[in-house]
């Protein structure tokens, strides 16, 4: 499986596809995987506020942050290395963010993490 690119540890190596290896017009689909697999949204609904979290490599996330920069103009979003954790965390907090990013991910798709669309559901109905 290692010439498939199943490695273990890969949100410890990953690097961000090129474009031909995931072109364009299947990015937002690529990121929804991954986003199923090492991402994670938290809700608070006493407090209305929402975190929403990719982990992975600095490369990998840089490259997530530069295509949500260009794609949904989101910016002023910071990758943090935690504290006896390998892995960096990419995290956005402003609910405008979060939607803009559950809207690019997931319309007009048909695969996904049943249970991570259900907590970005909940996002929305806190409008």
């Amino acid at each position: 499986m290692n010439n498939l690119g199943c490695v273990l540890n890969k949100s410890l190596i990953l690097k961000f596809p090129t474009e031909k290896q995931v072109p364009n017009y299947l990015i937002r689909h690529f990121i929804r995987g991954y986003f199923d697999g090492d991402g994670c949204i938290h809700i608070n609904l006493e407090k209305r506020n929402v975190i929403l979290s990719f982990m992975g490599t600095y490369d990998f996330l840089n490259s997530l942050k530069e295509i949500f920069e260009k794609e949904l103009n989101i910016s002023k979003v910071k990758i943090v290395e935690r504290e006896g954790n390998k892995a960096i965390c990419l995290s956005y907090g402003s609910i405008i963010s979060v939607e803009k990013i559950y809207k690019f991910l997931y319309k007009d798709c048909n695969i996904y993490l049943q249970r991570k669309l259900d907590k970005f559901n909940t996002l929305l109905c806190l409008d």
